[in-house]
């Protein structure tokens, strides 16, 4: 059965871009660009009030509407290799996308890889995975369909088409596995626990993974099967039967010599956590995550102005798995779905986006052949045993190299140190002692006293180059030294006249505070002198008769008042009454008094006040 030729791409004004760098080195291989298919699902019962929002308008292009503000709406314009609408069968699906030529391209040994993106229920399982027989009676009836032949996806379609085409020399081995919150587990096995992934020649693995034989299209049907029945699926808004993780299915193919492999991606959509209102954020931020991964590598691998980007691949364990299919040397296709309804406008153009940008992937595919004399890996062996070899050879020159440079360096060490005593510095005498037994000993020589070798004195021409290379170094290394010496001995002096600066300072204010403590004294000492002396003299004017103090007071102050009430009332003639007298006396007695008691407590005040001052003093100090 002939294959069917792939539709033919579409013109465009664009040059192709210059081949990626892979390892440091421009691969000499064929280039092609990633094929992209957009296929849009038809609407469902809920939708079907809904103006459908993307329309196909030819065979490589598409039209979508969107609102603007004002209720104008916005019509956008996508061109891709391929454009499918929503009355496109399984059937015509599979033939539109090429995949007959690409499964006969994997039949010669290339590796062919078919992935579904999309946002959460926009058939991307349908179109990988198809339907299985309990649930395919509740899906949406396109015009035109059938659904009995409607019900196999890409997989099953793919599989038949090889045991069909190819002869009885075809082996096909396949292995079943998710990649669930960045962990991947066998489906084959569904107890057993996440299986580690390693980098290999080849790519990234899993080891322990399972990889099943399979003699016919029944195999594959029944491996897959029993995969989606231990796939991880959950229920939320958008959709009842939606995959939280990502599933990939390998077959390996051994035709004659070639070697091939078809991988088939079944991505888990990405979601907005406040629409599906999903049981386990965890999930949803998991996918999100992987999905903003290979979004962020498709975008770079999608640049023309610079290929030598970093190319974040190990960001995530799907990008690691996709590796050889995004910018490697795989033949890639993908299938970006989308839904026509209104409501997942901002997602279809998400998924449109992408899409656009994948096609600016360039891809490197080559065959793989066993026996022959083109056999890539053979050939990748060989130059990985010449590089093994040339290195190998490299560090055994570098050893012997180091070895040679270590003797020389001691050698030129040894000449600025000084030599230790040999052999030939000794004499051997022969002595008689008084019994007349004679006896050897050796007696060192006399010889000028050695010293160190002076480094300035200028050295012979190096004989080689390292000699002339270490004396450089030698000369450098003494002109730093000695610069560092002439800026710690500047640096030095300056501390020191600094420290002898701060010293002086100290020692005049020093003697400032202890001259004005000693003024401060002197000045207190003399006042309270002065009052002692006042004090001595008031008690030396005591009247020395035979009256008390008592009496001599109040005769002074009572004649004191008198002439003052004769001065404040001039009708007053006489002394005035005796008891009142004596009253006046008493009181003029008291008030003299206490006007005495504070002129010495106004003195007092005074005098320790001057002592607060000098506290002051001493405390500012």
């Amino acid at each position: 059965m002939a294959a069917a030729p792939a539709p033919p791409p579409r013109s465009t004004k664009e040059k192709p871009p210059p081949v990626p760098k892979r390892g440091g080195k421009r691969m000499s291989f064929a280039t092609e660009r990633v094929r992209v298919a957009v296929r849009i699902r038809p609407l469902v019962a809920h939708e079907a009030d809904q103006v459908p929002s993307v329309r196909c308008i030819d065979r490589g292009a598409l039209e979508v509407t969107t609102p603007s503000a004002g209720g104008v709406s916005t019509i956008k314009k996508y061109d891709f290799d391929l454009c499918l609408g929503p009355s496109s069968t399984e059937d015509s699906v599979f033939e539109a996308l090429g995949a007959k030529a690409l499964l006969d391209r994997a039949l010669r040994g290339i590796k062919a890889t078919v992935f579904a993106y999309g946002a959460t229920g926009s058939g991307k399982t349908h179109t990988i995975l198809g339907h299985e027989r309990e649930d395919f009676e509740s899906l949406p009836v396109s015009p035109g369909t059938d659904l009995i032949n409607d019900r196999d996806g890409l997989v099953a379609r793919a599989v038949k088409y090889l045991y069909q085409t190819a002869d009885s020399d075809l082996q096909i081995r396949a292995s079943f596995f998710e990649v669930y919150c960045e962990s991947i587990y066998d489906l084959l096995e569904p107890n057993a626990t996440a299986l580690p992934l390693r980098e290999g020649q080849g790519g990234f693995f899993a080891p322990g993974l399972s990889e099943l034989d399979c003699h016919s299209s029944d195999d594959v049907e029944a491996i897959l099967r029993e995969g989606r029945r231990s796939r991880r699926k959950a229920s939320h808004k958008l959709n009842r039967d939606s995959s939280r993780s990502h599933a990939l299915l390998v077959l390996r193919l051994s035709h004659g010599a070639a070697r091939g492999r078809v991988t088939f991606v079944d991505l888990a959509g990405n979601e907005r956590l406040k629409r599906s209102k999903d049981s386990d954020p965890r999930e949803t931020g998991a996918i999100n995550r992987s999905l903003q991964a290979l979004g962020k590598v498709i975008s770079i691998l999608s640049r023309k102005e610079d290929q030598t980007e970093h190319v974040p691949y190990r960001d995530s364990t799907l990008t690691k798995l996709l590796m050889d299919s995004l910018g490697g040397d795989a033949a890639t296709l993908m299938v970006a779905c989308a839904s026509p309804a209104a409501a997942h406008v901002d997602e279809t153009l998400c998924t449109l986006g992408y899409a656009r940008r994948a096609r600016g992937i360039v891809n490197a595919p080559f065959a793989t052949l066993v026996g022959a004399d083109t056999n890539a890996e053979r050939r990748q062996q060989e130059r990985d045993r010449n590089e093994i070899e040339r290195l190998r050879d490299d560090v055994a020159r570098l050893r012997a190299e180091n070895l040679r440079l270590s003797e020389e360096n001691a050698r030129l060490l040894s000449l600025k140190t000084v030599e230790e005593d040999s052999d030939d510095d000794y004499d051997q005498i022969s002595v008689v002692s008084r019994g007349g037994t004679r006896r050897h000993q050796r007696v060192k020589r006399k010889a000028p006293k050695k010293v160190l070798k002076d480094l300035s004195v200028a050295e012979p021409p190096p004989t080689n180059d390292v000699e002339d290379k270490l004396r450089l170094e030698n000369e450098t290394l003494k002109a730093e030294l000695h610069e560092l010496s002439v800026r710690f001995d500047k640096f030095h002096s300056e501390q020191d006249y600094q420290f002898s600066q701060v010293q002086e300072a100290h020692a005049t204010q020093q003697s400032q505070w202890a001259a004005a403590l000693e003024r401060l004294q002197a000045e207190h000492k003399r006042e309270v002198d002065d009052l002692n002396e006042a004090h001595a003299r008031q008690l030396k004017d005591r009247p020395r008769s035979s009256d008390s103090a008592e009496d001599y007071y109040k005769k002074f102050y009572t004649e004191q008042l008198l002439n003052h009430q004769r001065k404040v009332d001039p009708t007053f003639q006489g002394r005035g009454d005796p008891h009142s007298a004596e009253t006046t006396t008493r009181n003029l007695s008291d008030h003299h008094e206490t006007e005495l008691i504070s002129v010495r407590r106004s003195q007092r005040g005074e005098v320790v006040k001057k002592h607060r001052d000098v506290s002051a003093l001493l405390g500012l100090a």
